[in-house]
């Protein structure tokens, strides 16, 4: 008894050879249903192990194919990812040199104001100068003039009287 269920179970543990690859050409048909007939399980058990790797290989397509979608979207999603940084860095450079220009022309037109401001105040204070120095010198010219004046109707009276 032992002999005979190792010899089922080292028989169930093969894989069955076809007879239509041992039989003739002759008797490939008869053979054929022969032996389907003459082996219900085994049958039965070769076609739930087709119908298995059948079903195994479409779930290992279609994860796969999963796989794929899923590597290629994120792909898609990092290409997307980096093109928004390189746009948002390329706008926050643009902002910054415009920041920066504006920066520059503020700062050169109150420059330019400043020392407008300073020049007109330096002329203005030049011209007070001018005008005091000149209001001083018109006093003492008066003052100069008169006794010029005096000095000269003195030699006029004296070549008079002379």
């Amino acid at each position: 008894m032992y002999h005979r269920l190792s010899y089922r179970a080292l028989r169930a543990s093969q894989t069955a050879v076809s007879p239509v690859a041992r039989a003739s050409k002759s008797n490939r048909s008869f053979a054929t249903g022969y032996w389907y007939y003459s082996h219900p399980n085994e049958v039965a058990n070769l076609e739930a192990k087709a119908k298995r790797d059948e079903e195994e290989l479409k779930r290992k397509a279609s994860l796969d194919s999963t796989i794929q979608a899923a590597e290629a979207k994120a792909r898609q999603a990092s290409e997307d990812a980096q093109a928004k940084y390189e746009s948002y860095k390329s706008s926050g450079q643009k902002s910054l040199s415009d920041a920066r220009g504006s920066t520059e022309n503020l700062y050169n037109e109150a420059r330019a104001t400043g020392e407008k401001k300073y020049d007109e105040a330096k002329a203005a204070a030049e011209n007070k100068k001018n005008e005091a120095k000149a209001s001083w010198a018109s006093w003492l010219g008066w003052g100069r003039s008169k006794s010029e004046e005096v000095k000269k109707d003195v030699r006029d009276a004296a070549d008079k009287n002379t």
